[in-house]
């Protein structure tokens, strides 16, 4: 089966480029009136953090700007937003403990560097010696809880082909009916 994300893995490196701006235009905020997707998520992100300590309004608010970014973000099936997808899904919370892992491998089937020499991923690991470049996040999650892995391989699976089948909208509403701060 030829895979359309192959062409997306070729631009791997210009959407890394193109990223490692994006958090410094989020200040400005440049980044999210472009509707750039890794900004989005970022702000998705620190909505989440502050859910708890929001009024109804505000919260009803946030939530449905988070549904916005994270629609974005799939839409956008850029690498790095849909790693950042993960990350989000761990702070945010899901009903489904596989979701978050299965975007993260979802992303790097996609053309995401996972592994540990990419910064965002290692963090400093390498530097103390806890890692080496060599080793990557799946491989990591294969080692480490074998049947999560499998679990969150089979979902990301069926998140890479639905957005080769441009069937992200169905991924993304499955994925907002297992976040917990939805009501």
């Amino acid at each position: 089966m030829r895979r359309v994300f192959c062409r997306r893995s070729a631009r791997a490196g210009r959407l890394a480029d193109r990223s490692r701006g994006a958090y410094s235009r989020l200040l400005d905020g440049s980044a999210l009136q472009n509707g750039d997707p890794l900004a989005v998520m970022q702000e998705s992100l620190m909505l989440t953090t502050r859910l708890d300590g929001m009024d109804e309004e505000s919260r009803t608010a946030a939530v449905e700007r988070i549904r916005k970014g994270v629609s974005l973000a799939v839409d956008s099936a850029d690498p790095e937003a849909l790693y950042q997808i993960g990350i989000f899904i761990a702070y945010a919370g899901a009903s489904d403990p596989e979701e978050g892992p299965a975007w993260t491998l979802a992303a790097c089937e996609v053309g995401y560097d996972c592994t540990y020499a990419n910064p965002v991923i290692g963090q400093g690991c390498i530097e103390l010696g806890l890692c080496s470049g060599g080793e990557s996040v799946p491989l990591s999650m294969q080692r480490d809880s074998p049947s999560l892995y499998g679990r969150a391989y089979a979902r990301s699976q069926d998140i890479v082909y639905a957005l080769e089948q441009g069937q992200g909208t169905r991924v993304l509403e499955e994925l907002l009916k297992k976040l917990e701060f939805e009501e």
